[in-house]
């Protein structure tokens, strides 16, 4: 029987499923087996990394020689629980046949793909994966950055027209679009590593050029130069600094001779128009609604997979360039999704402006045990935003208190009716019952500490685990303030401010953590134990 090898592109001449052959496929719950299976039947040549070893190989029903087994032969469907690929050039058509096969795999509860580079169209087709009867709680999506997807229909529709020119512009349009976002996301970490642009160019020139100060915006650097005087000057990457370097070494920007200047540089960062979203920094009042969903091309695709209809419970985003726009779509759906227990952002480009908008989203998000964002730029502003709806607020004024008393009457009457009205526990294909967010509202009790009254709000306390490990929180003042409101572990392991946190630790005498006694502080905080802050 003549066999069909993969090859890169050996599947385009077929755009999409017949839907005939999908809805008469029989699957036998073996995900490799039923991937085999139906690629022989639709004459599609299968990707190896999804096809069956050996011990995998069951019958069939779908094979005409298998139509003979005995009845007593056939078994529960079973296979690994999870699906591991690493570093693998997948093409689209692999991961819409996965959408028709995997929903019967109810051995498959781990998906892992790392560094196997999917296009936004193939996420796409990975998210319809995880609906219904999915049994896969967990997605690794790791080392896998997204540049701006093409227009296929518009392509498709020019080059049928053979308008090849419209094809050329129409690229241009999409890469100048790519290389836009590129410089605002740099402009943006330039500005967390100091006060402006300027300062922190003014640093990295001092760096580049320690002898020649009044030249050293001027002169041509090339790619080595360049890597290094961001990374001594402001610890930044070479992969941050290079991709610049290669995005404005080209024609449309200048010469493209292989040598920039960092007064070249600082120009284009200052002629780039402020994106449509920016606000100023301008939080937007508190309401009892969630945000509008917040439409990003890019980010969008990302926060696909944590939104409300999505049954994935751990989603791992690691090192995807996940910048603030990114992060914006993301917190947007993230706000309002009902099945997720954990959220891992290590290793991206989140800034305080982005801690800002999970900020927003953790006061409406109560099933959120863990959110990870080790690894990134977020400071001790970020860490104030991102704890201020988390567990306890302390509240002095007795006019401010009785106004959220009675808010939270009316959260506990809007609770009820969701009690009642709330359906039976959705299930997936093995019967198990999905994790749901608790229904829950507010609380605010009053306190006394001799003469003085106040009262404890407490809001978001289901997040247990907040890890911003390895980002430039530094400011020890205000970690302290922080601590004794929390209800979880913040961890801060490998920041700049870990160091001195430790040490006071071991001055005051506490081995285990750093929280204070009850009442050894003078901190109005009810008594709470506060973060238990993860150091080391």
């Amino acid at each position: 029987e003549e066999k069909l090898l993969w090859l890169y592109g050996v599947n385009e001449h077929i755009t999409d499923l017949d839907d005939a052959v999908v809805k008469s496929f029989q699957a036998t719950g073996n995900l490799h087996a039923d991937f085999a299976a139906f690629c022989k039947q639709h004459k599609v040549a299968g990707h190896p990394v999804l096809m069956p070893t050996a011990s995998e190989v069951k019958p069939n029903p779908n094979d005409a020689s298998d139509q003979n087994e005995e009845e007593g032969d056939a078994q529960k469907p079973s296979g690994p629980p999870t699906l591991a690929l690493q570093a693998a050039m997948l093409d689209l058509l692999s991961l819409k046949v996965l959408k028709v096969v995997m929903p019967s795999a109810l051995h498959l509860e781990t998906v892992r793909i790392s560094g196997c580079h999917l296009d936004a169209a193939m996420l796409a087709a990975l998210r319809t994966c995880f609906t219904g009867n999915s049994t896969v709680t967990t997605l690794h999506l790791d080392w896998n950055p997204l540049e701006m997807p093409y227009d296929q229909e518009s392509l498709q529709a020019l080059a049928e027209a053979y308008r090849i020119e419209d094809v050329q512009l129409l690229e241009q349009k999409r890469e100048q679009g790519q290389a836009d976002r590129v410089l605002q996301a740099f402009k943006e970490q330039l500005e967390v590593k100091r006060k402006d642009v300027s300062e922190a160019i003014a640093a990295v020139a001092e760096a580049s050029a320690p002898r020649f100060p009044s030249t050293a915006m001027m002169e041509p650097l090339s790619i080595e130069r360049w890597m290094g005087a961001f990374s001594d000057s402001l610890g930044l990457s070479c992969e941050d600094s290079g991709r610049v370097f290669h995005v404005l070494d080209k024609p449309e920007y200048g010469p493209a001779d292989g040598y920039l200047s960092l007064e070249f540089l600082q120009t284009i960062l200052g002629e780039l128009a402020p994106p449509e979203d920016d606000t100023g920094g301008s939080k937007p009042p508190a309401s009892a609604t969630p945000p509008p969903v917040f439409p990003d091309i890019i980010g969008s695709t990302f926060a696909a997979f944590v939104e409300p209809s999505c049954t994935l419970e751990m989603v791992s985003l690691r090192c995807c360039n996940i910048c603030r726009l990114e992060t914006k779509a993301i917190a947007s759906v993230l706000a309002t999704s009902s099945h997720l227990r954990a959220l891992n952002l290590w290793g991206n480009r989140v800034c305080d402006r982005g801690a800002e908008y999970l900020s927003t989203a953790l006061e409406y998000n109560f099933g959120l045990l863990f959110l990870g964002l080790g690894k990134n730029l977020i400071t001790h502003v970020g860490l104030e935003m991102l704890c201020k709806p988390l567990g306890h607020t302390l509240v002095q004024e007795k006019a401010e208190a009785d106004k959220l008393m009675k808010a939270i009457k009316d959260q506990e009457k809007e609770l009820e009716k969701q009690k009642k009205a709330a359906p039976a526990p959705p299930k997936d294909g093995n019967g198990r019952d999905r994790y749901v967010a608790p229904l829950r509202t507010d609380a605010c009790r009053e306190h006394k500490d001799g003469e003085t009254t106040y009262w404890i709000w407490t809001r978001n306390d289901v997040l247990k685990t907040l890890n911003l490990e390895q980002n430039p929180i530094s400011d020890v003042e205000a970690v302290e303030a922080i601590q004794p409101f929390g209800t979880g572990s913040l961890v801060l392991r490998s920041t700049p401010c870990a160091p001195a946190l430790l040490q006071k630790r071991k001055e005051s005498g506490h081995a285990e953590s750093a929280e204070p006694e009850e009442g050894s502080s003078g901190v109005l905080n009810g008594g709470a134990e506060g973060w238990k802050l993860i150091l080391q």
